[in-house]
């Protein structure tokens, strides 16, 4: 099975604060089965990050990724689409 296939994404999250990339793990998958397509911060809300999968499960971390939980609802499939806005 190819990697990034359905089930099978072998991807991983990754952050960075000063020193480098660092892969976040604190109860992530390792690896996720499904492609993070979605991440959103809160700019409101220091520390609280949120992943959608392509499956539709939304992870969450209050803690600038260091833990992770998974919402209590499922979103339908997220797909891969770049839109781009011009301001």
């Amino acid at each position: 099975m190819k990697a990034h296939s359905e089930n099978n994404a072998q991807a991983f999250i990754f952050r960075s604060i000063g020193e480098g990339w660092r892969r976040l793990a604190g109860g992530l998958p390792q690896p996720l089965n499904y492609m993070p397509y979605a991440l959103l911060t809160m700019p409101e809300a220091p520390g609280e990050v949120y992943a959608g999968l392509s499956n539709g499960e939304v992870l969450y971390s209050s803690d600038y990724g260091e833990s992770w939980g998974r919402l209590p609802f499922r979103l339908g499939a997220i797909n891969r689409d770049l839109i781009a806005l011009r301001m």
